[in-house]
């Protein structure tokens, strides 16, 4: 890489010199060796993934992770890190491809709003691990592209971990109530999923039942999209 910047300089009589800069000093090209922060790092249990995977497909790359709390390889990293297979996954062509995504707790609203729009508009599936918040606004597109009944993970301190510091306990501890969804941007695969949910749920002589609920129970056994009642599975 130093060869290129070189050789691209020279062709344009640009000339670098190199000159040391005390880290102190250097704000910006230090500040992430020197400031870390840990609430990106959090990971799902490793003997939970695999039962996600059997149920849901085994996904193709870990698309949003670090080399300490990836679940699979390969993985796209959100800053340069030497073992993953890329860098920022939203510059990636996402289409065809089966993916896994547990996105950090600090920025879901924001993170999960772009993955499910840039989802929406790729021929692709995600295994996407998010807390279950109906009333977040991102949950009415989350529920619109699942082609599977979304699974309720046990409430559990050990649910997510740090890696490097396994004693931590998340905040939220046991009340975490995190769920694994599959979505895609198919809609002939979210169509057949919907019509295999009006199948289910159709009364004698081909009526389907009304929607006189709210869109997700209070007990958060299920949620309704469209008049169909979608039922939470248990692991």
């Amino acid at each position: 890489m130093a060869r290129e910047v070189w050789a691209w300089c020279m062709t344009r009589n640009i000339w670098l010199t190199a000159s040391h800069i005390p880290g102190k000093l250097n704000v910006v090209a230090d500040k992430a060796s020197r400031v870390f922060d840990d609430s990106t790092e959090w990971k799902l249990d490793a003997n939970i993934f695999p039962k996600l995977t059997a149920h849901f497909g085994t996904p193709e790359v870990d698309m949003f992770a670090s080399r300490l709390n990836y679940q699979m390889t390969p993985f796209v990293s959100w800053h340069p890190d030497p073992q993953a297979w890329a860098i920022d996954a939203f510059t990636l062509d996402w289409n065809n491809i089966l993916f896994y995504a547990f996105p950090p707790f600090s920025i879901i609203p924001h993170f999960t709003f772009q993955v499910l729009q840039t989802l929406d508009t790729a021929q692709t599936q995600a295994i996407l691990i998010v807390p279950n918040w109906p009333p977040e606004p991102w949950y009415p597109m989350l529920t619109r592209l699942l082609i599977q009944q979304p699974i309720l993970l046990p409430k559990h301190k050990s649910n997510v971990s740090l890696p490097f510091k396994q004693e931590k306990e998340h905040p939220l501890g046991k009340q975490l109530k995190l769920m694994a969804c599959l979505l895609s941007g198919d809609p002939c695969q979210v169509r057949a999923f919907h019509q295999k949910l009006k199948q289910q749920h159709s009364t004698p002589g081909g009526l389907e039942h009304k929607n006189n609920t709210k869109s997700f129970s209070t007990s958060g056994s299920h949620l309704l999209i469209s008049g169909m009642q979608i039922s939470f599975i248990q692991l």
